[in-house]
Protein backbone atom coordinates (compact mmCIF):
# COMPACT_ATOMS: atom_id res chain seq x y z
CA UNK A 1 0.00 0.00 0.00
CA UNK A 2 0.93 3.45 -0.73
CA UNK A 3 0.43 6.56 1.75
CA UNK A 4 -0.88 10.16 -0.06
CA UNK A 5 1.42 11.34 1.66
CA UNK A 6 4.04 9.92 -0.36
CA UNK A 7 4.39 12.70 -3.21
CA UNK A 8 6.61 14.71 -4.83
CA UNK A 9 6.84 17.66 -7.60
CA UNK A 10 10.13 18.34 -9.99
CA UNK A 11 10.19 21.10 -12.80
CA UNK A 12 12.58 22.16 -15.28
CA UNK A 13 12.02 24.53 -17.87
CA UNK A 14 12.07 23.35 -21.34
CA UNK A 15 15.10 24.44 -24.11
CA UNK A 16 13.01 22.64 -26.63
CA UNK A 17 9.45 22.59 -27.07
CA UNK A 18 8.42 19.06 -25.45
CA UNK A 19 12.19 17.92 -24.91
CA UNK A 20 12.65 16.55 -21.58
CA UNK A 21 15.47 18.71 -19.73
CA UNK A 22 15.07 16.17 -16.80
CA UNK A 23 14.87 17.35 -13.57
CA UNK A 24 17.22 16.23 -10.83
CA UNK A 25 15.99 15.88 -7.20
CA UNK A 26 18.73 17.83 -5.87
CA UNK A 27 18.32 20.96 -8.25
CA UNK A 28 14.48 21.25 -9.40
CA UNK A 29 12.53 20.63 -6.49
CA UNK A 30 9.21 22.72 -5.77
CA UNK A 31 7.97 22.85 -2.28
CA UNK A 32 4.08 23.21 -2.93
CA UNK A 33 0.78 21.72 -1.20
CA UNK A 34 -2.47 20.40 -2.79
CA UNK A 35 -0.47 18.10 -5.51
CA UNK A 36 -3.31 16.84 -7.21
CA UNK A 37 -1.77 14.59 -10.48
CA UNK A 38 -4.39 13.23 -13.05
CA UNK A 39 -1.95 10.47 -14.90
CA UNK A 40 -4.16 10.30 -18.17
CA UNK A 41 -6.77 12.48 -19.35
CA UNK A 42 -8.02 10.64 -22.61
CA UNK A 43 -10.59 11.09 -25.12
CA UNK A 44 -12.74 8.09 -26.17
CA UNK A 45 -14.21 7.09 -29.76
CA UNK A 46 -16.99 5.00 -29.92
CA UNK A 47 -18.57 4.20 -33.38
CA UNK A 48 -21.54 2.59 -33.53
CA UNK A 49 -21.35 -0.43 -35.86
CA UNK A 50 -23.99 -2.33 -36.84
CA UNK A 51 -23.55 -5.49 -34.81
CA UNK A 52 -27.37 -7.14 -35.30
CA UNK A 53 -28.13 -6.52 -31.62
CA UNK A 54 -27.82 -3.90 -28.71
CA UNK A 55 -24.10 -4.62 -28.33
CA UNK A 56 -21.20 -2.55 -28.26
CA UNK A 57 -17.85 -3.28 -29.84
CA UNK A 58 -14.94 -1.49 -26.97
CA UNK A 59 -13.85 2.10 -27.89
CA UNK A 60 -10.71 3.68 -29.51
CA UNK A 61 -8.51 5.68 -27.52
CA UNK A 62 -8.23 9.15 -28.87
CA UNK A 63 -6.45 12.46 -27.52
CA UNK A 64 -4.27 11.66 -24.87
CA UNK A 65 -3.15 14.06 -22.22
CA UNK A 66 -2.37 14.98 -18.24
CA UNK A 67 -2.73 17.21 -16.17
CA UNK A 68 -1.21 18.31 -13.15
CA UNK A 69 -2.45 21.43 -10.25
CA UNK A 70 -0.62 22.55 -6.81
CA UNK A 71 -0.31 25.52 -4.65
CA UNK A 72 2.88 27.64 -3.64
CA UNK A 73 3.54 30.02 -0.62
CA UNK A 74 3.89 33.78 -2.01
CA UNK A 75 7.08 34.35 -0.66
CA UNK A 76 10.74 35.14 -2.01
CA UNK A 77 13.42 33.30 -2.29
CA UNK A 78 16.26 33.51 0.41
CA UNK A 79 18.72 35.55 -1.35
CA UNK A 80 17.42 38.47 -2.87
CA UNK A 81 18.13 38.28 -6.70
CA UNK A 82 17.46 34.68 -7.00
CA UNK A 83 14.64 32.91 -8.69
CA UNK A 84 11.80 31.17 -6.78
CA UNK A 85 11.86 27.73 -7.09
CA UNK A 86 8.60 28.25 -9.00
CA UNK A 87 10.38 30.15 -11.49
CA UNK A 88 9.88 27.39 -14.47
CA UNK A 89 6.18 26.98 -13.88
CA UNK A 90 5.61 30.91 -13.91
CA UNK A 91 7.29 31.14 -17.34
CA UNK A 92 5.27 28.17 -18.47
CA UNK A 93 2.27 30.09 -17.45
CA UNK A 94 3.25 33.10 -19.80
CA UNK A 95 5.60 35.01 -18.20
CA UNK A 96 9.20 36.50 -18.87
CA UNK A 97 11.50 36.55 -16.10
CA UNK A 98 13.91 39.47 -15.04
CA UNK A 99 16.68 39.50 -12.47
CA UNK A 100 18.59 42.11 -11.04
CA UNK A 101 21.58 40.45 -10.02
CA UNK A 102 21.23 40.73 -5.74
CA UNK A 103 18.11 42.96 -5.93
CA UNK A 104 14.71 41.43 -7.27
CA UNK A 105 13.13 39.07 -9.92
CA UNK A 106 10.42 40.09 -12.02
CA UNK A 107 7.81 38.37 -13.32
CA UNK A 108 5.81 40.36 -16.77
CA UNK A 109 3.15 38.71 -19.29
CA UNK A 110 4.28 38.12 -22.64
CA UNK A 111 2.13 36.71 -25.59
CA UNK A 112 4.42 34.60 -27.80
CA UNK A 113 7.42 32.55 -27.37
CA UNK A 114 5.93 31.07 -24.23
CA UNK A 115 8.37 28.87 -22.16
CA UNK A 116 7.22 25.36 -21.88
CA UNK A 117 8.12 23.02 -18.68
CA UNK A 118 8.70 19.26 -17.85
CA UNK A 119 7.42 17.69 -14.76
CA UNK A 120 8.31 14.88 -12.83
CA UNK A 121 5.79 13.84 -10.12
CA UNK A 122 5.52 10.39 -8.22
CA UNK A 123 2.68 9.26 -6.57
CA UNK A 124 4.38 6.82 -3.59
CA UNK A 125 6.69 5.08 -6.27
CA UNK A 126 4.67 5.70 -9.46
CA UNK A 127 6.60 8.25 -11.53
CA UNK A 128 4.37 10.17 -13.71
CA UNK A 129 6.40 12.80 -16.87
CA UNK A 130 4.95 15.59 -18.06
CA UNK A 131 6.47 17.15 -21.15
CA UNK A 132 5.76 20.25 -23.16
CA UNK A 133 3.47 21.58 -20.10
CA UNK A 134 1.92 24.87 -19.80
CA UNK A 135 -0.70 26.02 -17.58
CA UNK A 136 -2.62 29.41 -15.72
CA UNK A 137 -1.91 30.50 -12.18
CA UNK A 138 -4.08 32.13 -9.94
CA UNK A 139 -3.53 34.38 -6.64
CA UNK A 140 -5.35 33.94 -3.64
CA UNK A 141 -4.76 36.15 -0.07
CA UNK A 142 -7.34 35.79 2.63
CA UNK A 143 -6.30 37.62 6.26
CA UNK A 144 -4.92 35.16 8.35
CA UNK A 145 -3.95 32.67 5.74
CA UNK A 146 -0.96 32.14 3.93
CA UNK A 147 -1.27 33.88 -0.15
CA UNK A 148 -0.76 31.21 -2.22
CA UNK A 149 -0.19 31.23 -6.07
CA UNK A 150 -2.33 28.26 -7.48
CA UNK A 151 -1.34 26.54 -10.33
CA UNK A 152 -3.09 23.73 -13.16
CA UNK A 153 -0.85 22.56 -16.24
CA UNK A 154 -2.00 20.58 -19.10
CA UNK A 155 0.93 18.37 -20.46
CA UNK A 156 1.62 15.68 -22.66
CA UNK A 157 1.11 11.83 -21.51
CA UNK A 158 3.93 9.32 -20.76
CA UNK A 159 3.26 5.75 -19.52
CA UNK A 160 3.98 5.82 -15.65
CA UNK A 161 6.71 3.83 -14.29
CA UNK A 162 7.48 2.07 -11.24
CA UNK A 163 10.10 4.92 -9.94
CA UNK A 164 11.54 5.21 -6.17
CA UNK A 165 10.58 8.14 -4.83
CA UNK A 166 14.00 10.07 -5.05
CA UNK A 167 15.47 12.54 -1.70
CA UNK A 168 14.81 15.95 -2.62
CA UNK A 169 16.64 19.24 -1.61
CA UNK A 170 14.73 21.80 -1.45
CA UNK A 171 15.85 25.52 -2.75
CA UNK A 172 16.38 27.98 0.18
CA UNK A 173 12.95 30.07 0.66
CA UNK A 174 11.91 32.31 3.08
CA UNK A 175 9.64 31.15 5.02
CA UNK A 176 5.60 32.11 4.47
CA UNK A 177 3.88 34.49 6.97
CA UNK A 178 -0.08 34.86 7.14
CA UNK A 179 -2.06 37.85 5.12
CA UNK A 180 -2.07 40.77 8.24
CA UNK A 181 -1.75 44.06 8.81
CA UNK A 182 1.66 43.97 9.68
CA UNK A 183 2.65 41.91 6.60
CA UNK A 184 0.84 43.38 3.98
CA UNK A 185 -0.23 45.99 2.39
CA UNK A 186 -3.05 46.72 0.05
CA UNK A 187 -3.41 49.81 -2.09
CA UNK A 188 -6.93 50.43 -4.72
CA UNK A 189 -6.15 53.85 -7.11
CA UNK A 190 -3.17 53.79 -4.76
CA UNK A 191 -5.61 54.61 -1.54
CA UNK A 192 -5.25 51.87 1.62
CA UNK A 193 -8.39 49.78 1.76
CA UNK A 194 -9.10 47.17 4.28
CA UNK A 195 -8.68 44.18 2.29
CA UNK A 196 -11.03 41.02 2.99
CA UNK A 197 -10.21 38.65 0.18
CA UNK A 198 -7.98 39.14 -2.96
CA UNK A 199 -8.14 36.74 -5.86
CA UNK A 200 -6.23 37.34 -9.50
CA UNK A 201 -6.61 34.90 -11.80
CA UNK A 202 -4.21 35.10 -14.79
CA UNK A 203 -6.68 33.30 -16.71
CA UNK A 204 -4.35 31.47 -19.62
CA UNK A 205 -7.09 30.07 -22.22
CA UNK A 206 -5.08 26.26 -22.44
CA UNK A 207 -5.27 24.07 -25.29
CA UNK A 208 -4.13 20.41 -25.80
CA UNK A 209 -3.78 19.63 -29.66
CA UNK A 210 -2.68 16.48 -31.38
CA UNK A 211 -2.48 16.87 -35.29
CA UNK A 212 -0.27 15.25 -37.91
CA UNK A 213 3.19 17.07 -37.39
CA UNK A 214 2.47 18.46 -34.21
CA UNK A 215 1.36 17.79 -30.61
CA UNK A 216 1.22 20.16 -27.79
CA UNK A 217 -0.05 22.56 -25.09
CA UNK A 218 -1.11 26.09 -26.45
CA UNK A 219 -1.71 29.41 -24.83
CA UNK A 220 -3.99 31.05 -27.06
CA UNK A 221 -5.05 33.93 -25.02
CA UNK A 222 -5.47 35.28 -21.73
CA UNK A 223 -8.75 36.98 -20.19
CA UNK A 224 -7.04 38.43 -16.66
CA UNK A 225 -9.38 39.22 -13.46
CA UNK A 226 -10.43 37.80 -10.32
CA UNK A 227 -12.73 38.97 -6.91
CA UNK A 228 -12.05 42.19 -5.07
CA UNK A 229 -14.00 42.24 -0.98
CA UNK A 230 -13.18 45.27 1.05
CA UNK A 231 -14.80 46.85 4.13
CA UNK A 232 -16.63 49.96 3.04
CA UNK A 233 -15.18 53.42 3.01
CA UNK A 234 -16.37 56.83 2.44
CA UNK A 235 -16.76 57.31 -1.17
CA UNK A 236 -14.65 60.30 -1.12
CA UNK A 237 -11.36 58.03 -0.91
CA UNK A 238 -12.44 54.62 -2.81
CA UNK A 239 -15.84 54.82 -5.17
CA UNK A 240 -16.24 51.53 -6.63
CA UNK A 241 -19.77 52.24 -8.01
CA UNK A 242 -18.42 55.03 -10.23
CA UNK A 243 -15.28 53.35 -11.28
CA UNK A 244 -17.59 50.30 -12.71
CA UNK A 245 -20.37 52.79 -13.93
CA UNK A 246 -18.20 55.19 -16.15
CA UNK A 247 -15.52 53.23 -16.03
CA UNK A 248 -11.95 54.27 -14.83
CA UNK A 249 -9.12 52.13 -14.80
CA UNK A 250 -7.70 52.04 -11.54
CA UNK A 251 -3.96 50.43 -9.89
CA UNK A 252 -4.13 47.63 -8.16
CA UNK A 253 -1.51 46.35 -5.67
CA UNK A 254 -0.32 44.15 -2.62
CA UNK A 255 3.04 43.90 -1.27
CA UNK A 256 3.34 40.71 1.11
CA UNK A 257 6.40 41.12 3.47
CA UNK A 258 7.61 37.72 4.74
CA UNK A 259 11.09 39.60 6.35
CA UNK A 260 12.77 43.13 6.41
CA UNK A 261 13.48 43.91 3.11
CA UNK A 262 11.91 41.15 1.71
CA UNK A 263 8.40 40.81 0.19
CA UNK A 264 6.72 39.65 -2.56
CA UNK A 265 3.96 41.78 -4.60
CA UNK A 266 1.66 41.48 -7.01
CA UNK A 267 0.64 44.77 -9.50
CA UNK A 268 -1.91 45.58 -11.70
CA UNK A 269 -1.57 48.60 -13.55
CA UNK A 270 -4.91 48.91 -15.31
CA UNK A 271 -7.80 47.09 -13.78
CA UNK A 272 -11.64 47.51 -14.53
CA UNK A 273 -14.20 47.33 -11.25
CA UNK A 274 -17.39 45.37 -12.70
CA UNK A 275 -20.63 44.62 -10.38
CA UNK A 276 -20.08 45.57 -6.91
CA UNK A 277 -22.65 45.23 -4.84
CA UNK A 278 -22.54 44.73 -1.19
CA UNK A 279 -21.80 41.92 1.29
CA UNK A 280 -20.77 41.45 5.28
CA UNK A 281 -18.15 40.68 7.48
CA UNK A 282 -20.26 39.94 10.92
CA UNK A 283 -21.88 42.49 11.25
CA UNK A 284 -19.59 45.03 9.06
CA UNK A 285 -19.99 46.18 5.58
CA UNK A 286 -17.87 45.10 2.80
CA UNK A 287 -18.04 46.27 -1.05
CA UNK A 288 -17.53 43.31 -3.26
CA UNK A 289 -16.43 43.36 -7.50
CA UNK A 290 -15.47 41.56 -9.62
CA UNK A 291 -12.55 42.32 -11.78
CA UNK A 292 -11.25 42.62 -15.07
CA UNK A 293 -7.18 43.53 -16.02
CA UNK A 294 -7.09 45.98 -18.93
CA UNK A 295 -4.03 46.87 -21.20
CA UNK A 296 -1.55 49.27 -20.32
CA UNK A 297 0.14 50.93 -23.08
CA UNK A 298 2.89 52.11 -21.27
CA UNK A 299 4.24 49.08 -19.48
CA UNK A 300 3.05 45.70 -18.15
CA UNK A 301 -0.27 44.65 -17.52
CA UNK A 302 0.62 42.47 -14.82
CA UNK A 303 4.14 42.19 -12.68
CA UNK A 304 4.69 40.20 -9.85
CA UNK A 305 8.08 41.15 -7.98
CA UNK A 306 10.39 38.97 -5.57
CA UNK A 307 12.48 41.70 -3.73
Amino acid sequence: MSSMKKQLLLMKRESSYGTDPTPTASLNAAKVSGLTIVPLEMDSVAPDYALGDFSKDASFPGQRRARVSFSWDFRPAATAGTAPDIAAALRACGFAETVTADTSVEYTEVSESIDSVTFYTWAGGTKHVLTGARGTVTLQCQPGQLPQLQFEFTGLYATPTDTALPDPTFPDMLAPVTVSKAATAFTYNAVQLVLHQLTLQLGNQVVFRDKPNYAGVDIDDRTPGGQLSVHQAALASANLFTDAAVPNLRAVALTHTVAVGRSASVALAKTQVESPTYAADGQLRLVQANLATRRNPSGPDISILFT
